[in-house]
């Protein structure tokens, strides 16, 4: 009889501690219970101890395995907790939890949605269902403007991680907030462009690549995001991808002009220069009503032929950018240098000979000196439009090369 009384003994003891725990939870409902009405009554300091009651007994069944497998547990931690978020009292026992508070609601409606199993259809069991999908689209409401306030205040990291968990909030009741994903992507682009933290900045290129890839992929795209992302993956040194995103935005956007200039950037800083060159032809008849745009393509497409050594087509676009904007300085002194390099390897040359090639020693620098004669052109036009001592020096050796002492004087003083 010992062994059956101390059996029952031991079976009682097991059932009074779990009807403790599911206590707990039914603490936190009545004492949320008193917490409105007493708020309700103007009696703020009553309710803000029942908040505090509410929570430290939801906390308690969290943590037992016994009440931390039913929805119903988490349910009830997120109806504590979300109050705490909202509490608008001031309270300074309030106050600290709500830093925390958001986060600690996001995981316990991940927790309510799926910690039970329906053991008939092996499906999620959720307590008060209709009611948590309502809190959802809530507490994305939350997080939304926790990522705007942090945007104002330019803490984009926290911004791109607000915005992502409004999107997955609302994304898991079957709403697609395309603003919630965007920004999200946008703040993350911000905030590996702002820091100087190599592992932060690290961090958030690789979540706004995985954020536009998550863009892409609700077809909810615009020409900017293939920009952003190409720029990113060139900033990570990884062109051969920038240069693909760039490729597929061109099948994506075929009309955006703005992608064929983006391909040549990235051909020339391959220093793949015939591919460059097409991108740049392409680039030239799109923007052929963009004055300001053709004459910088036009220029590009110089210096192209210009680091080929092909130095007449180089003349030619320099020379047709300077007709859209005759005070292109850059435009002149490149168109210059090319009359400078081509001559410079004649001078090296016609130096190299031997005493007695007096005639070929002429020859050449007759045919270096007309060289530098269109050069000095030039290059005091340059002078007149943008004076600088560097330019000058240069103009005062041109024509000491020259033998013109009067243009070598004005130079030189």
């Amino acid at each position: 009889m010992k062994k059956i009384a101390l059996f029952f003994a031991l079976a009682l003891g097991s059932l009074t501690l779990a009807n403790a725990q599911e206590t707990k939870v039914l603490e936190a409902y009545e004492s949320m219970n008193i917490y409105r009405s007493e708020l309700a009554n103007g009696n703020v300091d009553v309710a803000i101890k029942n908040l505090l009651d509410a929570k430290a007994a939801i906390d308690m069944a969290t943590q037992d395995p016994k009440t931390a497998g039913k929805s119903k547990t988490w349910k009830r931690k997120v109806e504590v907790y979300l109050t705490i978020l909202s509490d608008t009292n001031k309270s300074s026992k309030i106050v600290p939890l709500q830093a925390t508070a958001l986060d600690e609601v996001i995981a316990a409606v991940k927790k309510a949605r799926t910690v039970e199993v329906n053991e008939k259809t092996g499906k999620p069991k959720i307590f008060e269902e209709d009611q948590l999908t309502m809190i959802m689209n809530t507490i994305g409401i939350y997080a939304y403007n926790a990522g705007i306030k942090a945007s104002e205040q330019k803490m984009y990291d926290v911004a791109a991680l607000s915005f992502e968990k409004a999107f997955d909030l609302k994304e898991s009741i079957n709403v697609v907030d395309t603003n919630a994903l965007v920004n999200s992507f946008i703040s993350a682009n911000m905030a590996w462009q702002e820091t100087e933290d190599k592992a932060k900045k690290t961090e958030m290129q690789d979540m706004a690549l995985k954020l536009g890839k998550r863009i892409i992929e609700y077809k909810f795209t615009d020409a900017p995001l293939y920009s952003a992302i190409s720029d990113i993956y060139l900033a990570k040194g990884d062109t051969a991808t920038a240069l693909k995103t760039i490729a597929d935005a061109r099948k994506q956007f075929p009309h955006e002009a703005g992608f064929i200039t983006s391909e040549f950037n990235l051909y020339f800083s391959m220093k793949q220069m015939d591919r460059a060159k097409q991108a740049l032809d392409e680039a030239m008849v799109a923007y052929k009503d963009d004055k300001d745009m053709l004459r910088n393509l036009k220029f590009n497409a110089g210096f192209i032929y210009d680091q080929k050594k092909d130095y007449e087509t180089a003349r030619k676009y320099y020379r047709e950018a300077l007709d859209l904007d005759p005070k292109f300085s850059e435009a002149m002194n490149n168109l210059a240098g090319t009359y400078l390099e081509e001559a410079n390897p004649i001078i090296n040359e016609m130096n190299a000979l031997p005493l007695n090639e007096t005639a070929k020693y002429k020859a050449m620098k007759e045919k270096a000196s007309a060289l530098y004669k269109e050069a000095g052109i030039i290059l005091e036009q340059a002078y007149e439009l943008n004076p600088n001592d560097k330019l000058k020096r240069t103009l005062a050796d041109l024509y000491g090369f020259l033998g013109d002492e009067e243009k070598e004087m004005k130079y030189s003083k």
